[in-house]
């Protein structure tokens, strides 16, 4: 049976509980993060967890436990689960409070580390590329939740279940302005003049790790950009933690340049395999 990680406790998954009043159930009062496994240990945790302590700042909320705390206990579960190739999900609540919107009671913030063996990837998605569609709602890059991770991810299931009813890997949002923000769950690069471009925070994304990983080795730029710069890039590809690289082929059905993975999107892909 699964081992799972609850507020510094090794647990069964089958018999862990977390609170029935916990805000993060009630409200969706909390943050998560999923990290990939490779070779039994957590890539760029310390990425990770640095990004928690702003999106918690910004929900108002410490995480009581430190980053070494943290780290051994996701090391912890995955060595538990033996699990060598995978994905830990770090998730943070604020923790049992008073009923009401207003986080009252001095709430307890809750922990909890989960992990699953193997990538919900196949590796034939690397080598045809993945497909997406423009979803038909826009992200609002004015919303005090942009750029937070949080449990708030319903306009996302929304997204995914659209893009996959459609045929598609992922969904795409345009910000209110009408200019590219992000995917459901994907950060988009497009190559546009042999440069790698890729929309700015304030087009209302989560700045990904494995985005920022592009942008701090000077591989990529932010730029604004259109969903037509998309559909006329010379390539294009998206980012996650978990998927890491991965070409972007096919957008509404329309091939963006020869419908196949680019030669750089190649290059990047096995550069991040090497390096992270």
């Amino acid at each position: 049976m699964a081992l799972l990680w609850i507020d510094g406790r090794l647990e069964e998954s089958a018999a862990a509980c977390i609170f029935a009043l916990d805000r993060g159930l009630l409200y969706g009062d909390g943050l998560f993060t999923t990290v990939r496994i490779r070779g039994g240990e957590p890539v760029l945790i310390g990425e990770h967890l640095a990004r928690l302590d702003h999106d918690a700042a910004a929900l108002g909320f410490q995480i009581k436990y430190t980053h070494q705390e943290l780290l051994a206990g996701m090391q912890g579960v995955i060595d538990a689960n033996a699990i060598i190739g995978g994905v830990a999900r770090l998730t943070i609540t604020r923790g049992v409070g008073l009923r009401g919107l207003v986080p009252a009671g001095n709430p307890n913030p809750t922990a909890l580390i989960t992990v699953t063996a193997g990538i919900p990837y196949e590796e034939s998605l690397y080598a045809t590329g993945l497909r997406a569609v423009l979803l038909p709602w826009p992200r609002n890059e004015r919303s005090p939740l942009t750029g937070v991770k949080s449990l708030n991810r319903l306009e996302d299931v929304l997204g995914a279940r659209a893009a996959e009813q459609a045929g598609a890997n992922e969904g795409l949002f345009l910000n209110t302005a009408g200019f590219l923000a992000e995917g459901t769950r994907s950060n988009v690069f497009l190559v546009r003049g042999g440069r790698i471009l890729t929309p700015p925070e304030d087009a209302g994304l989560l700045p990904g790790v494995t985005r920022r990983q592009l942008l701090l080795h000077g591989i990529a730029k932010e730029e604004r950009l259109t969903a037509q710069d998309l559909l006329e890039a010379e390539e294009a590809f998206l980012t996650n933690s978990i998927l890491e690289v991965a070409p972007l082929v096919r957008v509404d059905g329309h091939g963006i340049s020869t419908g196949r993975p680019g030669p750089m999107t190649k290059e990047i892909m096995t550069w991040y395999r090497q390096t992270d």
